[in-house]
């Protein structure tokens, strides 16, 4: 008798602290499955009123704070991207107009072609700056029907006077057509042939062609280089991640491109080795002709 009532009150005693622990698992769960890029998600507060439900709730108003302190800083971001934008365009206007004025012999030529250089780099991440700012609103990407040949035309047409464009082949697509941000793959392409160039010895061979397979369209990235190192590939679309100290480089590039590709609810893939780096893009969104 005192062993099967040992029993039954051992599991009744389970049973009662398996009920009583379930929000603390919840809990557990809601935490781990939190990430910066979407604090939405809330904690279910038992109605007890011990101190398991005011640890829910607290963790609740936690994370109110922070999703408020994401988006006043995605605001900021976004703001002083957006009002810099225009004084860095005017400064390279008359710096252009100034350079136009000068002689070939004159010294200053070389001063106005650093400042330029300087500009270029300073607007490319500003660029990028408002791009991942902007990743979670609604206007982010604006998909419309484009032919996926007259794409990769003016992708080649834009990266003819690329850095890059003498290592540079770009092959001819499949004739079909897609439903995409034609701006938005162009930047996260141009992105990606950039990295491919900075990070790489000069002279580094870079392909991007295209293919299609069931319904889904891929835009790869290929490179001969020397490969991603290991110690960075863990946070590789991360914000002010760089390899070294590629001139140019502003660690954003691969950040935007994520964006984008999340954007249109796509997949990105790498696969790097000490022989060389792709990276695909998949886009679920192909239209036959």
């Amino acid at each position: 008798a005192s062993g099967v009532s040992l029993a039954a009150g051992g599991l009744l005693l389970a049973g009662g602290l398996r009920r009583s622990l379930r929000p603390l698992r919840s809990l557990a769960q809601s935490a781990r499955q939190t990430e910066f890029g979407d604090l939405t998600g809330r904690v279910a507060v038992p109605d007890t009123g011990d101190e398991i439900a005011k640890l829910a709730t607290e963790f609740n108003i936690m994370l109110e704070r922070i999703e408020l302190a994401a988006d006043r800083q995605r605001w900021l971001v976004a703001s002083v991207s957006h009002e810099l934008r225009t004084p860095v365009t005017i400064a390279r206007g008359h710096l252009e107009l100034l350079t136009n004025q000068l002689a070939p012999t004159d010294k200053a030529i070389e001063t106005t072609t650093i400042l330029r250089d300087e500009l270029v780099r300073l607007g490319g991440m500003i660029e990028d700056l408002l791009a991942i700012a902007r990743a979670d609103t609604d206007d982010f990407i604006r998909v419309r029907r484009v032919g996926l040949v007259q794409w990769f035309e003016d992708l080649e047409f834009r990266l003819a006077g690329h850095p890059a464009s003498e290592q540079l082949v770009i092959e001819p697509p499949p004739s079909v057509h897609i439903e995409v941000d034609p701006e938005r793959l162009t930047q996260a392409t141009i992105n990606l042939v950039s990295n491919a160039s900075r990070h790489n010895p000069p002279g580094t061979a870079i392909r991007v062609h295209a293919t299609h397979d069931n319904g889904r369209i891929s835009v790869i990235v290929s490179d001969n280089g020397d490969g991603i190192p290991d110690e960075i590939r863990a946070h590789l679309f991360e914000p002010f991640t760089r390899a070294g100290d590629a001139e140019g480089s502003t660690g954003l590039g691969l950040s935007v491109v994520k964006s984008v590709v999340d954007a249109h609810n796509g997949v990105l893939l790498v696969d790097s080795s000490p022989h060389g780096t792709t990276v695909t893009i998949e886009l679920d969104t192909l239209r036959g002709d």
